[in-house]
């Protein structure tokens, strides 16, 4: 992605091609509309260039019956007999709600709304002009589908080969996940009757299912959700597919999905860094020599400037490089320099540990990420510049169990 900025200071024989980011700052604002009545929503829509019209439901859910089943059940991906079953009777709103506990540290707690996410394909349109210049087929000079907003870049050969149909919720792949800036969700959590699901997972996080069936908030729930742009934390591979098959589609064709809906500075507690594990066929003298090189180009060369900053560990090197525009401008710029070996392969994980002792192998460079801020997460997204691929992680994600499918389309 070719954007404006240079904060290097390079003198070494390699040069990026990836020109840096200066520090994001924000062209775009992020959009609420004040029109409740679809047929006024859509003419707004059809005026400022979008071409995806989303509504958001209630439903009726099948859900795994968790005071029978353990969370090693529940997280598994075998399929669910009869028994494990629990049909609810009524169409509702769930509030989805995780928890922490903890005497050493603040306590966690997130609530959001599980709902049915309906993107329908308004009549065609040109769409307007975005900042983005790439070479990716997915991301053109043009993003017409601005309501539904990604902030990081998808991989191709992952949205590619993704067998699951985006229209159905199936066992083993949990909700989408959407931010929106809004406190609709706190304001009606006093409403909710339960919890009708709870579980405690691995990582000793409580998962409980609420429901909100009083008309009353549903009314809230719909209009705070259509009425506003929607951020996606999780689902990118799916939501994409589902743009590509929409856009091939007649006008009035439409896709639906089970969504997780979350307020933006909720979310903020859930960011977790994704680490790189590079594995490369090069001499030790090699790969000490394009660490150098990126260190020269990287702005300051002491490794004991503050945060933020990427470390570069291998068997015999830790490299701190400092980071002076934006997180995914820094992983770009490793990615390109280490990637450049052809038979070259990068690993992600969130784990530190493990990617810290994969590095104690012959040819194997692990870059240890920060997590990428909240800010810069939504600035990505509502100017239309999306971040690396995997540059973030939001965790722990809904469990699909919890709430499997839509029991009235089977």
């Amino acid at each position: 992605m070719k954007v404006a900025g240079d904060p290097f200071r390079a003198n070494g024989p390699w040069r990026p091609t990836t020109t840096p980011t200066t520090p994001t700052s924000a062209t775009r604002s992020y959009r609420v509309y004040s029109y409740h009545d679809t047929k006024a929503k859509q003419m707004a829509l059809l005026k400022s260039g979008a071409t995806l019209l989303h509504n958001f439901r209630d439903f009726r859910a099948i859900r795994a019956n968790t005071e029978e089943l353990s969370f090693a059940r529940l997280s598994s991906n075998e399929a669910f007999e009869p028994d494990d079953l629990v049909e609810d009777e009524e169409s509702s709103y769930y509030l989805y709600e995780i928890s922490k506990w903890s005497q050493t540290c603040e306590p966690l707690r997130v609530m959001g709304v599980v709902g049915i996410l309906r993107m329908t394909n308004l009549p065609d349109q040109k769409g307007y002009e975005t900042e983005i210049i790439t070479d990716e087929a997915l991301y053109s000079s043009t993003d017409p589908f601005s309501e539904i907003l990604t902030h990081e870049q998808t991989l191709d050969e992952a949205t590619a080969n993704f067998t699951i149909a985006p229209s159905l919720a199936k066992e083993g792949v949990g909700p989408i996940w959407a931010l929106i800036d809004s406190e609709i969700i706190q304001e009606v959590a006093p409403m909710k009757i339960g919890p009708i699901s709870r579980t405690q997972d691995d990582d000793s996080y409580a998962h409980r299912i609420f429901v909100l069936p009083q008309p009353s908030a549903k009314a809230l729930i719909k209009e705070a959700i259509e009425s506003s742009q929607i951020i996606l934390a999780d689902g990118h591979h799916r939501i994409q597919r589902a743009k590509v098959e929409l856009a091939s589609q007649p006008a009035g064709s439409a896709i639906e999905m089970i969504a997780f809906v979350c307020a933006i500075d909720q979310a903020s507690h859930l960011i977790r860094p994704i680490h790189r594990i590079f594995s490369v066929s090069w001499s030790n003298d090699e790969i000490e020599s394009a660490l150098l090189e990126l260190k020269e180009h990287f702005t300051g060369a002491s490794i004991d400037l503050p945060g933020p900053y990427v470390t570069l560990i291998t068997s015999n090197t830790k490299m701190k490089l400092p980071i002076s525009s934006s997180i995914s401008t820094a992983l770009s710029l490793v990615e390109e320099r280490l990637g450049a070996d052809e038979s070259a392969k990068i690993e992600y994980s969130s784990d530190k540990d493990y990617a810290i002792s994969k590095a104690t192998a012959p040819g194997v460079i692990a870059m240890i990420c920060p997590k990428t801020p909240i800010e810069e997460i939504v600035d990505s997204a509502i100017n239309h510049r999306p971040l690396r691929a995997k540059s973030t992680l939001f965790y722990p994600k809904p469990l699909p169990a919890l709430i499997l499918k839509e029991a009235d389309n089977q």
